[in-house]
């Protein structure tokens, strides 16, 4: 699938053509950084969040900074995506991103639905190997666990992460 296919996919908003849309980020083809980079910037927040998603897998410099400026998209999931991408490109700047987003009420882009708090415990619990249970429909544990996860990484996460060499 081309990069065009995929985006067109996106844009329909439709959960199954987000999924396929999703599955075929490793075997893209007609990846293009520039027009990605583009992509971060359109009106479309569907167009944003895919490109943050397929910029996780171009391991470059020019990827890396469209994905550090993304990490302050007006929307949660454009961030967690952009976040997840540095993740997977072994950089521990998307941590606090997915820490932050912790205390979110929204939507997570993608299928099946759930809330962004929700899809960034998962990743924090992966990169991490650690766990903090929370209700995430309840604002206030929301907040508690993103202070809990905050002071953690502010005291020895990052150092933590770094010894792994993420």
């Amino acid at each position: 699938m081309t990069l065009d296919e995929a985006l067109n996919l996106v844009k329909t908003g439709k959960p199954d053509n987000l999924v396929e849309a999703l599955k075929s980020l490793s075997t893209l083809e007609g990846v293009d950084v520039v027009r990605l980079e583009r992509d971060l910037e359109s009106s479309n927040i569907l167009v944003r969040w895919f490109a943050a998603a397929v910029l996780g897998y171009v391991a470059d410099e020019r990827a890396r900074e469209a994905l550090r400026r993304a990490l302050q998209d007006e929307s949660a999931s454009v961030r967690v995506s952009a976040a997840q991408s540095l993740v997977a490109l072994s950089s521990a700047e998307g941590i606090p991103t997915l820490i932050d987003a912790l205390a979110s009420d929204e939507i997570m882009i993608g299928h099946p639905p759930q809330l962004v708090s929700q899809y960034a415990r998962a990743l924090l619990e992966a990169q991490t190997e650690r766990r903090i249970d929370f209700d995430p429909s309840d604002p206030t544990q929301r907040l508690h666990a993103s202070r809990s996860w905050r002071e953690w990484w502010g005291s020895i996460g990052s150092e933590e992460q770094e010894r792994k060499g993420r």
